[in-house]
């Protein structure tokens, strides 16, 4: 797998991970850590939780610049979580790409139906995870042009 090295954006990103698997978080932040991407990580083990935060933060500044959304959370079904979050016009323009390991066809068209940005399965090979994870990163905080979190209503 071709991975380019992080450049140094001169803006710092947040990231929302609504992710349960501790080991699947422990390897996002490794990825994070060791490439020194510009990016504060604010994590939920829970969908519900992090919508409850981002109904809580007013300031249209504090708005993550990117979602990162597993599909396979305990209590609740995630593409509710995802439609939940599109159904929000101030969460709208978040990018949100899924990461999970879930590869049915239908679930696969019902989030992008829903609104996703990017499905990406998970390698359950350590490995290959972080380097699907570092591309994320690369190519949505080096690449893509996000919406200014200050145009958010």
């Amino acid at each position: 797998m071709y991975q380019t090295e992080m450049s140094s954006p001169s803006k710092n990103y947040t990231v929302l991970v609504i992710e349960d698997q501790p080991l699947d978080m422990a390897l996002i932040e490794d990825v994070v850590e060791s490439e020194k991407i510009p990016v504060h990580l604010i994590s939920f083990d829970c969908g519900e939780k992090a919508i409850q935060y981002l109904k809580q933060q007013k300031t249209p500044g504090l708005r993550p610049d990117l979602i990162l959304l597993d599909l396979k959370l305990s209590g609740v079904q995630s593409l509710e979580i995802l439609k939940k979050l599109r159904a929000e016009p101030r969460f709208g323009i978040i990018p949100i790409v899924i990461l999970t390991s879930i590869e049915s066809a239908w679930v696969v068209l019902d989030a992008y139906r829903l609104g996703c940005n990017c499905y990406i399965k998970k390698s359950l090979e350590p490995k290959d995870f972080s380097q699907s994870v570092s591309a994320i990163f690369d190519f949505w905080l080096n690449f893509a042009v996000l919406p200014d979190r200050e145009g958010a209503r």
